[in-house]
């Protein structure tokens, strides 16, 4: 009976450890910005260079948003996310009228995550930068009906993130938490005849609610 007994335990942890389910998760928060270098090329006009200031605007309308779904199992995760990340540019040179990613500077990224102790999730995330550019530069200004389908999103770069999570859990699966996520992206916009080179390092502060399918 003993032998059985330690069986059905070694059963059991087994069952707990590969126990999974999906999470789905909401957020809204601000962003902080680093100041970055910013080139700017446009055919037959000099190059212009500067280190970027930029405001996010996170509570203005397209307001910047993050959301995460992912499926545990045991310890750890997969996951995607997107974060609609906006950019706009206030240290303008003359030559430029306006400078700006308010439908997004958005980041999609595949993330992996693991649970540490008291219910803090550590998660890094690789992908790409899906870009919204808003322009105007030496008096020419960018349609916003080209890129994907006319709607003027373009894939323009990479980006990698880390985070750092902490949930409280309410009733069922349901939880509040709050992420601090760092991102650091590259990424070229187009412009009227050019482009311009546009890094950004972000740190994100964000609180959210989410939702764990499975137990725990």
């Amino acid at each position: 009976m003993r032998g059985w007994a330690a069986i059905a335990l070694v059963e059991l942890a087994s069952a707990a450890a590969f126990a999974g389910g999906w999470n789905v998760e909401a957020y809204t928060g601000a962003p902080v910005n680093l100041s970055t270098p910013l080139s700017i090329e446009q055919s037959g006009q000099p190059t212009l260079r500067i280190t970027a200031q930029y405001e996010t605007r996170p509570f203005e309308l397209p307001r910047y948003y993050h959301v995460h779904i992912g499926y545990w199992s045991g310890k750890a995760e997969w996951a995607v996310e997107l974060t609609h990340h906006k950019i706009f540019l206030t240290n303008l040179p003359a030559e430029v009228g306006a400078f700006a990613a308010s439908h997004g500077y958005n980041l999609l990224t595949a993330n992996r995550g693991w649970e540490l102790p008291f219910d803090i999730w550590a998660r890094v995330g690789l992908g790409i930068v899906i870009s919204h550019p808003e322009s105007t530069v030496r008096g020419q200004k960018f349609g916003e009906n080209g890129g994907f389908y006319g709607l003027g999103f373009y894939l323009s770069g990479a980006v990698a993130t880390a985070a750092i999570q902490k949930r409280v859990y309410l009733v069922s699966g349901f939880f509040i938490a709050a992420t601090g996520m760092l991102s650091a992206a590259y990424a070229v916009l187009p412009i009227v005849d050019g482009h311009a080179s546009t890094p950004n390092i972000a740190f994100h502060g964000l609180v959210g609610l989410g939702y764990r399918f499975g137990s725990r």
